[in-house]
């Protein structure tokens, strides 16, 4: 009975372990999660001002050569 218990108790343990580890690796994944949201907006955002800055540059080109 007792190579039982002993048996089960290195299993249980052996599960806790896994069990941490397991947690261990979501803790991580979710902060890498988060950062590749917050380099997402950035890069969004940035792409939308160069846009902008592109159109601006267009308009200031094509209103002059209309003009005339």
């Amino acid at each position: 009975m007792s190579v039982l218990v002993e048996s089960q108790g290195e299993q249980l343990n052996n599960i806790e372990a896994q069990v941490n580890r397991a947690a261990s690796f979501v803790e991580h994944g979710t902060t890498q999660l988060f950062i590749a949201k917050k380099h997402q907006r950035n890069t969004r955002k940035w792409m939308c001002i160069g846009i902008i800055l592109l159109l601006i540059i267009i308009v200031a080109i094509v209103v002059p050569i209309v003009k005339h």
